[in-house]
């Protein structure tokens, strides 16, 4: 009978599993994991721990240098390795529309 891992274990593999790049039925495949023990622990995990991350982006409004006019700072959203870059004056209707559809 296989071990049991921790809820430690599972934290550190499915943080490898995200650095990896992969899908996850490829990279249970390659770690000699069942897919469906991956989807029932990670959603049992998340489920138990409360959202170490806030539902909301890091937004950071730049201002180039030598720019003084408000109108040309920038809304600059990074999440993971992708950056957009929106007008400060965006409306915030678009804002949202364009919020939901990257969640």
């Amino acid at each position: 009978m296989a071990k049991s891992k921790s809820n430690a274990e599972w934290l550190k593999i499915f943080k490898s599993f995200e650095r990896s790049g992969l899908s996850v039925m490829r990279f249970c495949k390659q770690n000699g994991i069942s897919a469906s023990s991956f989807y029932v622990k990670r959603r049992e995990l998340k489920n138990k721990m409360p959202s170490s991350t806030p539902n909301f982006l890091p937004v950071e409004i730049v201002d180039e240098p030598g720019n003084v006019s408000p109108s040309s700072a920038t809304i600059v959203i990074n999440v993971k390795r992708a950056s957009l870059s929106l007008p400060a004056d965006t409306s915030a209707s678009f804002f949202l529309v364009l919020l939901k559809g990257l969640s």
